[in-house]
């Protein structure tokens, strides 16, 4: 054994050899005493040692072998390598011995997570050199290891000083290197800046929860962290939570015992004598840190300030830099753009991104109102969304504050300041520090620059600095751009002037020359506002003639031209610049200007030689006009005067020509046409024409007693459309009393003139009251009258007079022949027309008869298809019958309308006006001919307005004028045999007030030289027997007897005839369609008697009565339903009005007065609508009635209405 140690030693040593041991050592070894001095010797090696035979079995195993795997050497000793300690199989070590019985091997393996280990394996010979087994060493390494890792580390954090700035990539090695080093489960990098309460988390490692991370920082106390700061030295210690040394918040700790980290260490980063940080490593396990991890845990935060102060020194120089570049680039814009706008918006950005500022607003000042209004901003796009005023006044808020100080005003913490008015963005968006500049030109405010940005930002010298800065680049841009605008304004204002000036030379139009002009003075000074007023010497007034803006019409259009500030330039003729409107006497709208306090008036005289012609007012938002603005106002007031004498001098001619023109040419449309109405529209409408007044009236004399008739109006004195004057009243009677031309420059209020109250409540609701009227006189005998109404104060020269008497010496003239030929015309036509209405009144009477009984046996057939197919419809019909019945339902509908629209066309009554439909008073008259229509191959369309008002008229006369012209366009389409298309048209025109029809055909059209005459009576172009020349000429009566007017316009392929009627009363609304409908009345425990002559109506009644309970009698006719009556008492009469056995008249009166009580019971049922007689009776007697045919719900309906208030006794409920 001694021999085969020694063998190992010399491996292990080196020295000697496998020779120098005897060749016996191997074969037969013996046992070494336990004080041998080699095994002695071999025990006290640091290294571990096993010495195993060829077949891997322990020989040996030292003491350094049994401290590394805790395995005594008895217990070894003897046993084989293999499966023998875990420790050393987990490095493979029994097949590295094997391997070593061949050739010596070699190998670094970890035996632990912080424990390394070198192997050598060396085989062991005998004296000739066999292998007769292996040796193995094991050194630890741990030590050696760990100082290689710290040097790598160091190496590691300075080529990062040198091969990136980046804070990022350099903290991230910081972090991965302490753990490496130092072997822990976490390490952190946090910052101080020396005043905060807490450190902040700059970046960390390993087992640390997101939670804890994210909370981003560590408050002060006195743990391992705060200590290694505050005392700038390493500080370390195996549980945080029982270090008597130690003290953390009861937060503090909570957060540590939800991570689990025990043994903290913690050295300060700290660089040119101030502490900003610390390097902190955790173990989740409780150790001790010895004094080399300390003393490592310092190198490595030294080398980490190091880097960390070579990034931020770099970081600041990058961002100096790049604020030069932008400062530069501001500069640039400044100098090179004028677009205010578009250089605010820079600045705004350009703060945001220097200072870091998330939101950044740029307010300019507007000094006069003390207002701050914002320009332009720059916000963050992740930002909750703001609302930021558009205004604020000075003194408002942070911003507000420095508009009023005109210094920057810094707010560390915007939920603690009080002077905070926005707390959006600290509420929704955390941005508490805000810092607001003011932006001066000297002493002058021009604008605030507010930045908003997160807790501690803002607070640097740098950055107020940098704002202030900005704040002035601000400034500057805005006072060049004030330069620019008024370089610009100044060359506008030439430019104006010179358009005015030549304006003046090329348009006459006045309005259009003063609205010129009180642009041009406006357009001077941003917000100013400039009026021109006319004065009109017989009034005394000044009148507005052209406004730059809306807001002067606040004003009177019409005042005194003495009064108000105008009525200052008004007196003294020289202008009169009045600093403070307000407060001066003379100020006429208070209001008005209190709304504009820093606002001045300047107004200037407008002469022309020595005549004063109106005033040119100028008023400024802020300030008074500068001895520039003053001498371009004199100019522009200047070029008024001449503008005014202009347009005045060729207004003058212009009216003299005018005037001979318009007599000229109502000369010749007055000799053109003989018709009374005619004549006085003419009139109405060329008098205004020629005087330019606001509306005429023209009035027919009634010598009877005295009386003027209005009987053509024209503008504002169209109200007077009817009105009748008693003899002497209002100017007209004055005029005509007097026999001479009346005038009056206030109607109402003239005491010579004489109005009743009716009149002079009419006369008070128009917009006039100026009155001019001349009597039409022929052969000293009055015809009329005509007047011209005006504006309050209009007065007439004597060039006016004269033209009035001229024209109405033509008027009367005119007057006079028309009468003639319409006496004589009216006396031939009413000779025509007598013939006519006793043909047309014979033709009509037969008609009617034959309509009459046509409809009477048609109706009654009609109620029972109609009520008996309702019936099946109401009741579970098989579907397969019950499409059929729904069409047999509509057909007779269809009959029954027809044969109602023929009673009602040949009814004969007097006219009654009542509201109508336009719409379906030309369905019925298209009724009448559809069939025929559609048979002779012509298209009918209808395009009818919706929603139509309804005319006061007499609808059988409107369907008579339909029918006429109906008839009219089809025997034109039929004269060319190849079908045609008619269309009926509706609409509504003149502002609502009438109701428009046209007829249009495609026909070939009506020749011109017949055209005029188409509405004469008797006159026609169709042969004998086919027209009797009546039909257009009546329904042009209709139309003027309905206060309405029919034309026509023709040419080949397009006639048009037009009917207007005025719009009359609206309908009253019927029941809304959403209202519920009445249930059915049931008789139970009642009797009705029917009394008809037609067996299927009577089945029909009875059954309708019986299925609502009622016991049912019936009559064939009047004289056994009086028999029925006079055995019984019955609750219900049901009577048909025309019967052979006894009619429906003479059955209720014989019944009534059998029993006086039945008057109230009876319901009539009739289909001869056309028997004026019997309705007369129904209308006289108020008895209930339903026209044939019925649907069975509208005959229960009637019923209802007749039995339901009564009792089964009869008498009322």
């Amino acid at each position: 054994m001694r021999r085969f140690l020694g063998v190992a030693w010399a491996a292990l040593t080196g020295r000697g050899s496998a020779s120098d041991v005897p060749h016996e050592a191997t074969a037969t070894p013996l046992p070494l005493p336990g004080g041998d001095v080699l095994t002695s010797l071999v025990d006290t090696m640091d290294d571990a040692l096993v010495v195993v035979d060829a077949d891997l079995n322990v020989v040996h195993w030292n003491a350094a072998m049994e401290r590394l795997t805790g395995l005594a050497r008895v217990d070894a000793r003897g046993r084989n390598l293999r499966r023998l300690v875990p420790v050393l199989d987990a490095i493979a070590f029994p097949q590295y011995l094997r391997r070593a019985l061949s050739s010596e091997v070699t190998f670094t393996a970890q035996v632990a997570p912080e424990a390394w280990v070198q192997a050598r394996c060396v085989p062991l010979r005998d004296a000739v050199g066999r292998v007769t087994g292996a040796a193995g060493f094991l050194t630890d390494m741990t030590e050696r290891k760990r100082r290689a890792v710290f040097v790598r580390a160091l190496e590691a954090i300075g080529r990062s000083l040198t091969s990136s700035l980046d804070l990022n990539e350099v903290l991230d090695t910081i972090v991965d290197k302490a753990l490496e080093v130092m072997g822990a489960d976490s390490a952190l990098v946090v910052s101080w800046d020396g005043q905060a309460p807490e450190f902040r988390v700059m970046r960390a490692a390993g087992r640390l929860s997101d939670r804890y991370t994210a909370a981003g920082a560590i408050p002060i106390g006195g743990g391992p962290v705060s200590r290694a700061v505050l005392e700038s030295r390493p500080i370390a210690t195996p549980n945080i939570l029982q270090d008597p040394q130690l003290w953390v918040t009861p937060e503090r700790r909570a957060q540590i015992e939800q991570e689990g980290f025990r043994a903290v260490a913690a050295a300060p980063l700290a660089s040119k004598g101030r502490v900003h940080g610390a390097l902190v490593v955790h173990y989740w396990a409780e150790r001790t840190v010895d004094e080399d991890e300390l003393m490592a845990l310092t190198r490595l935060a030294e080398q980490a300030a190091l880097a960390i102060d070579n990034v931020r020194l770099y970081a600041d120089a990058t961002r100096r830099a790049e604020r030069l570049r932008e400062l530069a680039e501001v500069e640039r814009l400044v100098a090179a753009s004028l677009d205010l706008d578009d250089v605010l918006r820079r600045i705004a950005e350009a703060t945001a991104r220097l200072v870091g500022a998330p939101v950044v607003h740029l307010w300019t000042a507007e000094p006069g109102a003390r207002l701050l209004r914002l320009r332009a901003w720059s916000v963050q796009t992740n930002l909750p969304d703001v609302h930021m005023p558009a205004t604020l006044a000075f003194g408002e808020g942070i911003t507000g504050v420095a508009a009023e100080r005109g210094e920057p005003v810094f707010v560390p913490d915007a939920g603690q300041d009080p002077r905070v008015r926005l707390l959006g963005w600290w509420r929704e968006a955390g941005l508490g520090t805000i810092l607001a500049v003011p932006i001066l030109s000297g002493e002058t405010l021009l604008g605030v620059l507010t930045a908003r940005a997160r807790s501690g930002a803002l607070a640097a010298a740098e950055d107020q600095a940098l704002i202030t800065s900005l704040a002035g680049r601000a400034a500057l841009a805005m006072q060049n751009a004030r330069a620019y605008a008024e370089a610009m304004r100044r060359a506008a204002r030439l430019r104006d002037l010179a358009a005015v000036s030549q304006s003046i030379t090329s348009s006459l139009d006045t309005s259009d020359v003063m609205q010129r002009i009180v642009e041009a003075a406006a357009g001077m000074r941003p917000g100013a506002l400039a009026a021109v007023h006319v004065f009109d010497p017989q009034r005394e007034t000044l009148r507005g003639a052209a406004y730059s803006s809306p807001e002067l019409r606040a004003f009177a259009d019409e005042f005194p031209a003495a009064a108000g500030l105008p009525g200052l330039v008004f007196a003294q003729r020289r202008p009169v610049l009045i600093p403070d409107p307000l407060n001066h006497p003379h100020t006429l709208a208070p209001e008005w200007w209190r709304q504009r306090a820093g606002a001045s008036y300047y107004g200037l005289p407008i002469i022309v030689g020595e005549t004063f012609v109106g005033i040119l007012d100028y008023i400024l938002p802020e300030g008074s006009p500068d001895g520039e603005e003053q001498e371009a106002l004199r100019l522009l007031a200047a070029s008024a005067g001449i503008a005014i004498r202009n347009a005045r001098l060729y207004l003058e001619a212009r009216r003299r020509r005018d005037v001979a023109e318009a007599l000229a040419r109502l000369g010749r449309e007055l000799t053109g046409t003989l018709d009374i109405e005619r004549i006085a529209d003419l009139v109405a409408r060329g008098i205004v024409e020629l005087f330019g007044g606001r509306g005429s009236a023209v009035y027919r004399y009634a010598p009877e007693d005295g009386s003027l008739h209005v009987i053509a109006s024209f503008g504002e004195a169209g109200a007077l459309q009817g009105v009748v004057l008693p003899p002497g009243e209002g100017v007209a009677g004055r005029s005509v009393v007097e026999r001479r031309i009346v005038s009056t420059a206030d109607v109402l209020n003239d005491p010579d003139v004489k109005l009743s109250p009716p009149l002079r409540e009419r006369i008070a609701t128009m917009a006039y009251q100026s009155v001019v009227c001349v009597p039409l006189l022929t052969r000293e005998e009055i015809v009329g009258a005509l007047a011209v109404v005006a504006e309050a104060g209009r007065t007439y020269t004597g060039d006016d007079v004269q033209v009035l008497q001229a024209f109405a010496d033509q008027v009367t003239l005119a007057f006079e022949n028309a009468r003639l030929y319409a006496s004589a015309r009216d006396s031939l036509a009413r000779l025509k027309e007598t013939q006519a209405q006793l043909v047309q009144a014979a033709k009509m009477s037969a008609l009617g008869q034959l309509v009459s009984g046509v409809a009477h046996e048609l109706n009654n057939p009609l109620s029972v298809i109609i009520g008996y197919g309702q019936l099946l419809l109401n009741r579970a019909a098989p579907e397969a019958l019950r499409r059929p019945v729904e069409l047999m339902v509509q057909q007779g509908d269809r009959m029954g309308k027809i044969v109602k629209n023929l009673l009602y066309f040949a009814r004969q009554r007097p006219p009654e006006r009542a509201p109508v439909d336009l719409n379906q008073v030309i369905d019925q008259a298209l009724a009448l001919r559809f069939n025929q229509l559609t048979l002779s191959g012509i298209a009918v369309e209808r395009e009818f307005a919706a929603g139509l008002p309804p005319v006061m008229a007499d609808a059988q006369q409107l369907q008579q004028v339909f029918l006429n012209l109906l008839l009219n366009a089809e025997q034109a389409l039929a004269a060319n045999g190849r079908g045609g298309r008619i269309v009926f048209r509706t609409s509504v025109v003149q502002d609502g007030r009438t109701v428009r029809a046209d007829v249009v055909d495609n026909g070939p059209g009506i020749p011109p030289d017949i055209l005029p005459r188409v509405f004469e009576p008797f006159f026609t172009t169709k042969e004998i027997g086919v027209g009797t020349g009546l039909g257009l000429s009546v329904s042009y009566g209709i139309a003027e007897e309905h206060g309405g007017r029919l034309s026509v316009e023709s040419e080949p392929g397009d006639t048009v005839f037009t009917l207007e009627l005025p719009v009359g009363v609206p309908v009253a609304a019927a029941r809304e369609p959403g209202a519920p409908a009445r249930s059915a009345f049931f008789g139970d425990g009642r009797v009705a008697l029917v009394v008809d002559d037609e067996p299927g109506v009577i089945d029909l009644i009875v059954t309708v009565l019986r299925e609502t309970g009622w016991r049912v009698d019936v009559a064939p006719g009047g004289r056994r339903g009086l028999e029925r009556v006079r055995q019984r008492r019955y609750d219900l009469v049901v009577s048909d009005m025309r019967m052979p056995d006894g009619g429906g008249e003479e059955f209720y009166r014989s019944a009534i007065m059998a029993d006086p009580a039945l008057g109230g019971r009876f319901l009539f049922i009739t289909g001869d609508t056309a028997n004026v007689q019997a309705w007369a009776f129904l209308k006289r007697a108020r008895l209930a009635v339903i026209e044939k045919p019925f649907a069975p719900d509208v005959f229960l309906e009637a019923v209802r209405r007749v039995a339901g208030s009564l009792t089964a006794s009869g008498l009322r409920a």
